[in-house]
């Protein structure tokens, strides 16, 4: 599959949203060091105004203060329908670099590993400048360029999935790309995040619904995973080796 643009983005997950959300609501607490992981690099205080950009069906919205005020902004339909079902308020249902928020309305800007699906990021950057206070902060957490999950992802997700995958990922050229779009104190940092449920076969099931793998079942995919990615048995069950690299970054 090429590099795509944020149009794209809608159309990939209109094809494989339902089954991500699948994913996420069957094994809600699968990813939650990584949503507590992002918020926190963040550092969001109570009574902040908060967007989640892309939001998908929603899930970090539990993993904030119950004070803050998030929009949750997404350009794919079917995300859309996952989003509102759950009474979710201040949804919008929107291009992300075309977001119907007034200037300097946010505090924070918060997006977690959709970005790698859009080839020029530039303009996304842009419109959280202006969504962005000046001292606002943008975190970004995201698939880093050579690790072993982007070998996973391009390797078992593209054979598996039915829209294929070959990701944008991040490398150092992304701190000189927020730079240039008016961020400063650009803080780069990789963290292991492990991804967790009851069992490694529950793990492969949860990889297997959100990566909306075909052809393939959980007990096929699990060697894969503990090849490719790596998993550890854990008190409470196991745990996939999950990594991301974080951005922080301050509207200048």
């Amino acid at each position: 599959m090429e590099a795509v643009d944020t149009d794209e983005y809608a159309r990939l997950f209109n094809v494989r949203g339902r089954q991500y959300d699948a994913a996420m609501t069957r094994y809600p607490q699968a990813r939650d060091a990584e949503f507590d992981t992002v918020v926190a690099i963040a550092g969001i205080a109570s009574g902040a105004v908060v967007a989640d950009i892309p939001c998908g069906g929603g899930y970090l919205a539990r993993h904030l203060p119950a004070a803050v005020t998030l929009y949750s902004v997404d350009s794919s339909d079917v995300f859309a329908d996952c989003i509102r079902a759950t009474g979710a308020s201040r949804f919008l249902l929107s291009p992300i670099d075309a977001v119907p928020l007034a200037d300097g309305l946010l505090d924070h800007v918060l997006s977690i590993a959709g970005l790698h699906h859009i080839a020029d990021r530039t303009p996304f950057w842009r419109e959280c400048a202006r969504l962005l206070r000046t001292g606002g902060v943008l975190t970004v957490g995201d698939v880093r360029a050579g690790s072993r999950v982007a070998s996973f992802l391009d390797g078992v997700v593209d054979q598996y999935t039915r829209t294929g995958h070959q990701g944008i990922y991040f490398d150092a050229a992304a701190k000189t790309e927020l730079e240039a779009c008016g961020f400063a104190d650009v803080v780069v940092e990789t963290r292991r995040i492990g991804w967790r449920a009851e069992s490694r076969l529950a793990l492969a099931e949860f990889c297997r619904l959100l990566f909306g793998l075909e052809g393939i079942e959980a007990a096929q995919l699990l060697p894969l995973l503990e090849r490719d990615v790596g998993m550890r048995d854990v008190e409470g069950g196991a745990e996939l080796d999950w990594e991301l690299v974080f951005y922080r970054a301050q509207r200048r």
